[in-house]
């Protein structure tokens, strides 16, 4: 769990090592104010930024989401983290169908959790 982060933060920090197991064992602290620009960092001082939140799948739009994937990858984080659960299937399908389209080296900072 992401210590200090935000509840759906932390929910996405501890599906992130329960779905890959490369992330299993790892430790998760949120950085203090003012915002750096990343959600976590862990025990080996990579930098995360995670995105999806399935409370709010109802407002889904994707070009919003696939725009929101682009500005995540620019920040120069070590991986950006898209959370997908709790979204309805239509919306991880097209997602996925994104992710997949993109170069790989944008595809290989990306972490897919709930697809």
């Amino acid at each position: 769990m992401a210590k200090r982060a935000r509840p759906a933060e932390q929910r996405t920090a501890k599906r992130l090592a329960d779905d890959h197991p490369e992330f299993d064992g790892r430790t998760f602290e949120a950085p203090p104010p003012p915002d750096p620009g990343h959600d976590w960092v862990d025990d080996l001082g990579r930098k995360y930024d995670a995105m999806g939140d399935g409370t709010k799948s109802q407002y889904f739009r994707l070009d919003q989401f696939t725009k929101s994937i682009d500005s995540h990858l620019l920040k120069g984080n070590d991986f950006t983290v898209i959370d997908m659960t709790g979204y309805r299937a239509d919306q991880i399908a097209a997602v996925r169908q994104y992710v997949d389209a993109l170069p790989t080296a944008k595809q290989e900072m990306i972490k897919m959790v709930g697809f």
